[in-house]
């Protein structure tokens, strides 16, 4: 009996070695002195079960295809018991040569590594959560990461010039991007449903947001566009529902047919001087728009149903100083019901019966008898406050002189 028990217990033992050896082997790092020998350097083994690898060296068409097998998509496309999440290619070198890395099922077409590129499908359909990109990439082409649905972070090295199309198309995790201002280039359909993807800076060096580049990234939030682009292309943030204010910067020239199409909390749009179109449908159905700020003197051009089903009655146009009559002869511009220059100084008084407006120490009480959108300026003309009150609102402000907006009508108050 002692015999038997104590072989049961010397088994258990040895099975929990084995398994912390195993699970000591998740993490590697490796450098591959001559391209195309990673798989050499990790035995089949344990090419299943590193989840965390850390890679130096040079990696060519056969070092790649280990890999992705490694992260769950063999060559062909097809699953595998791969277990790899984080990559780090950070002081990786990827390198021309070596074997195809995939082939397109639809196409039939065999994919080789191309000399500091991330290239076409190169990790596509990949189970990987994090990757870092090599420091010295120029390159991610078209579908490189595409379908990688579990990618939630990716760094991308400061010298990258292109991301190409649908590069992160369906990459449904990713919760943010930094795209750097060495990108110049951004492909048409670069991050359609990204669903997670909260927030995106465009870096300055980029020049065009392409067709579609962030539509259906439904849980978008933020988004911050480089002083660089000249263009926003069609469907460029449609369908973005949580998106409730956008910046267009002065560098930008044309806006595309459907760009903010059902951005149904876009509230505010600041649209830069150098816009000269707006294409078809552009802001179709953004139905809870409260302010349009156009920074242009001369109206930019309107499309076909551009601003269709937002509420021109409650919706505010703010334009430039001495551009309202401009905006107010326009066909497109004309239906806004309140046109206000931005900055001005001038007061029309509040002598509506329902609305309240009393200075307090510290700040000024507002009360309406309805629902009124209430807008508070300084004198430079800033806006500090606004918001939809109903009865009564107490809104703190620092000692000094403001204005205080209902639609078009205005009450200068003092704060002491």
């Amino acid at each position: 009996m002692k015999t038997k028990i104590t072989f049961k217990f010397l088994l258990v033992i040895t099975g929990l070695l084995l398994q912390l050896n195993l699970q000591a082997q998740l993490s590697r790092t490796i450098h591959v002195e001559t391209a195309g020998t990673l798989p050499t350097l990790i035995s089949s083994s344990e090419k299943y079960q590193i989840t965390d690898l850390t890679l130096t060296g040079d990696l060519n068409g056969t070092d790649i295809r280990y890999i992705r097998e490694m992260a769950g998509r063999d060559v062909d496309g097809y699953s595998t018991n791969g277990k790899l999440e984080v990559i780090n290619l950070a002081e990786a070198k990827i390198v021309s040569g070596g074997d195809f890395y995939y082939v397109s099922p639809a196409q039939g077409f065999a994919y080789l590594t191309q000399n500091n590129a991330i290239s076409d499908c190169m990790f596509s359909g990949c189970k990987i959560t994090s990757i870092t990109t090599p420091n010295n990439l120029i390159l991610i082409g078209d579908n490189a990461f595409s379908e990688c649905i579990n990618l939630m972070s990716i760094t991308i090295g400061n010298n990258v010039a292109l991301i190409g199309h649908s590069a992160f198309y369906f990459c449904c995790s990713l919760t943010s991007v930094i795209i750097p201002n060495s990108v110049v280039f951004i492909g048409n359909y670069a991050f359609y449903c990204c669903g997670s993807l909260t927030s995106a800076t465009i870096g300055n060096s980029v020049t065009s947001i392409g067709d579609s580049t962030f539509s259906f990234c439904t849980n978008l939030t933020s988004v911050t566009i480089g002083d660089g682009v000249t263009s926003i292309g069609n469907h460029a943030f449609a369908d973005c529902g949580k998106l409730t204010s956008i910046t267009i910067p002065n560098s930008v020239f044309s806006i595309g047919w459907n760009a903010f199409y059902y951005c149904t909390n876009l509230t505010s749009i600041t649209i830069g001087n150098g816009v000269i179109t707006i294409g078809d449908w552009a802001f179709e159905n953004c139905t809870r728009l409260k302010e349009i700020h156009s920074k242009k003197s001369t109206p930019p051009y309107l499309g076909l149903g551009c601003l269709y089903d937002v509420d021109k009655t409650t919706c505010t146009l703010y334009v430039p100083m001495g551009a309202k009559s401009a905006y107010e002869s326009d066909f497109g511009w004309k239906v806004f019901a309140n046109i206000i220059e931005e900055g001005s100084t001038a007061i029309r008084p509040i002598d509506k019966n329902d609305i309240f407006v009393q200075s307090i120490p510290n700040g000024i009480v507002i009360e309406a008898k309805e629902k009124t959108l209430i807008s508070v300026f300084n004198l430079s003309g800033q806006k500090l406050y606004q918001s939809v009150i109903y009865e009564n609102a107490e809104i703190q402000l620092n000692k000094g002189v403001y204005i205080v907006r209902v639609n078009n009508e205005s009450k200068k108050i003092i704060v002491k």
